[in-house]
């Protein structure tokens, strides 16, 4: 009898069109803990270097990956490129298809839906690949769009493309001058990434997250994985996460938690309505305009999060963790120098970096 095993394709970035490279480091540590929710065994169609990986992980199992009954291959995101490499295989592929997937991952897909409730996305304009041929038509769309909003949003703005991540690409903006120059640097990306999103950026804002599973089986109902808060620099890149856990379940103890939960499990039954299925979350942050908290939805994530890493993480520490209230704070790429005795070494594929997870006080 042939051994299980789940075959897997690190195509992190993939919806920018362009893979990141699997030779940096902050790259093999996330593919590496990526790995840790399937079992019993695995292997890459992409090579990815060997790191080291903390011994309290091998006598575990994660329930989320863990539904292979024969060898089965996953892509982090399904794209058309990685069903191809997936078919060449011979495997099945668990992933949904590509098709439906670009549909729910493009950030028009909240937006759209989202103006009524929420003042920044009433401001926000979507821009498709064809209005972006005419860059000098395109600046003065943005400097009337720009013109017509209201004074706070004209404040500080941004452009992000509709397919990105990590806060990747996006070209920042301040009043009613438009770099017509930068615009254009920028126009044959940001066809490629389907078109861009102009917006009001908010700097004073706490980023929230949350992740679920859809399973394909249609009569089982969407899975709340749970919550937590990303850590983020201002343009948007990611860093790590923060989080509480209670129960088992991991959250993000903000005051607008609930409420973004029942709207990420809102949207993912959206999403399974259009034929999509597995791994997604929903990206979020909170702002104050005119003294009223807003909770903004920025895009649904048709594929697998690093928060889904970070939860199977803290399963497998569960009744392990020695931290205040169960809080903790995980940190993808570290300095081996910043780390205390507090904190766990997740992995380590070189001497100056590694991922930790550590107390956080919440």
């Amino acid at each position: 009898m042939r051994s299980q095993y789940w075959c897997l394709l690190a195509n992190f970035g993939a919806e920018e069109g362009r893979p990141v490279n699997l030779d940096q480091p902050i790259y093999h540590r996330l593919a590496q803990l990526w790995s840790l929710l399937f079992q019993p065994s695995i292997r890459w169609i992409t090579p990815i270097p060997v790191a080291t990986l903390s011994d309290i992980f091998t006598d575990t199992n994660d329930p989320l990956a863990n539904v292979a009954c024969c060898p089965s291959a996953m892509a982090w995101l399904s794209t058309s490129s990685s069903h191809q490499s997936i078919a060449r295989l011979g495997l099945p592929s668990v992933n949904p298809g590509p098709a439906i997937v670009r549909s729910c991952h493009d950030k028009a897909f909240v937006l759209n839906k989202t103006r009524s409730r929420d003042p920044l996305a009433h401001c926000s304009r979507l821009f498709d690949p064809h209005q972006l041929r005419d860059v000098d038509a395109l600046v003065e769309t943005l400097k009337d769009t720009i013109n017509d909003w209201p004074a706070w949003a004209q404040v500080d703005w941004t452009i992000k493309p509709r397919f990105g991540s990590s806060g990747r690409g996006r070209i920042p903006g301040i009043g009613l001058d438009v770099d017509t120059q930068l615009i254009r640097r920028n126009l044959p990306r940001l066809i490629e990434q389907g078109g861009f999103i102009l917006q009001p950026f908010c700097r004073e804002r706490t980023d929230l997250s949350v992740q679920l599973d859809i399973p394909a089986n249609p009569s089982l109902p969407v899975r709340l994985i749970g919550s937590l808060r990303p850590i983020v620099t201002t343009s948007g890149s990611y860093q790590g996460h923060l989080g509480v856990t209670h129960e088992g379940m991991a959250s993000s103890v903000h005051s607008l938690d609930t409420p973004l939960r029942e709207q990420a499990i809102a949207w993912a039954q959206i999403a399974r309505d259009l034929g999509f299925f597995g791994p997604c979350g929903v990206d979020a942050f909170v702002y104050e305009h005119h003294g009223q908290s807003h909770l903004h939805i920025c895009e649904f994530n048709a594929r697998w999060t690093v928060g889904h890493v970070v939860h199977g993480i803290v399963r497998r520490l569960a009744g392990k963790l020695d931290f205040p209230a169960d809080g903790f704070e995980f940190r993808l790429d570290e300095r081996l120098d910043g780390i205390d005795r507090r904190s766990i070494l997740l992995t380590s594929s070189s001497e100056e970096a590694a991922a930790t997870i550590k107390p956080w006080s919440g």
